[in-house]
């Protein structure tokens, strides 16, 4: 009981502390002020014409259309993107050891999973608007609401991932035991939807571009500003309410252990 006590206080206490995060991003993306992509372009060129590159750096928002030269292509569900994370997992049965109420040892059989492949690549893009177009690096970005392209089981018993132009064999390590199947999952951010782009504009890498700094992070979304920050706040009530209830419940748990 004192041990249970316990773990809820320290769970009370994460939970409190990513509430308190989640609020602060909510203060965060809602101060950011919406820029013009070429007004920014426009006074990055000017400071650093009259102090020279790496001078600039502005907070800034931006909203607008992407345009890439080069997209990448996702592995799976092949679509262009900008970005893309996949993940191949493997369902499988194994047989095990146990021991019946006479004590007899019987083989039963259990279903595992096994993550067989992970993947993941950004490029860098342009957002366009009426005005103009910058530069943005999602390289270590915040990536809110990415697109679900693929979310699939297919049942095979075959020692290959397959699906689409996407093959994988199994290796040595991951062969064992009978295969169910393979689940296939993959989020992209697309370059045929609106984007919003939240953080700092600078001059830091030479080309004046929306990328990550330290100390400001850099979020990249397809959905709006309202609905980023209302999202944070939601998580952050959601958050603090469980965090409450733990620390409560983990409370008297400690107390009753203690006096037991």
């Amino acid at each position: 009981m004192l041990v249970g006590g316990i773990i809820l206080l320290c769970l009370a206490v994460g939970l409190f502390i990513a509430a308190q995060a989640q609020k602060k991003k909510a203060a965060r993306l809602r101060g950011a002020e919406l820029r013009a992509a070429g007004d920014l372009q426009e006074t990055a060129q000017e400071i650093s014409a009259e102090l020279g590159a790496g001078h600039f750096s502005t907070p800034a928002m931006l909203m607008g259309r992407v345009e890439c030269a080069q997209p990448l292509i996702s592995p799976l569900a092949q679509r262009p993107c900008a970005y893309f994370e996949m993940r191949v997992t493997r369902k499988y049965e194994e047989p095990y050891w146990t021991k019946d109420n006479q004590g007899r040892q019987i083989q039963r059989t259990r279903t595992q999973t096994e993550t067989i492949n992970t993947n993941k690549a950004s490029t860098r893009f342009h957002l366009v608007d009426d005005s103009g177009k910058v530069l943005v690096d999602p390289e270590q970005a915040e990536l809110d609401h990415l697109t679900q392209t693929v979310s699939k089981f297919e049942s095979s018993h075959q020692p290959v991932a397959t699906f689409g132009t996407f093959s994988l064999p199994l290796t040595g390590a991951t062969m064992g035991h009978r295969t169910l199947g393979y689940e296939y999952t993959e989020k992209i951010l697309p370059i045929d939807r609106p984007l919003t782009v939240i953080g700092t504009f600078n001059d830091k890498m030479g080309e004046p571009a929306m990328r990550h700094v330290k100390g400001a992070k850099l979020t990249i979304s397809t959905r709006s500003q309202e609905e980023i920050v209302n999202s944070a706040r939601k998580t952050s009530t959601v958050l603090t309410v469980i965090a409450g209830i733990s620390g409560v419940g983990g409370l008297l748990l400690t107390i009753l252990g203690a006096v037991a």
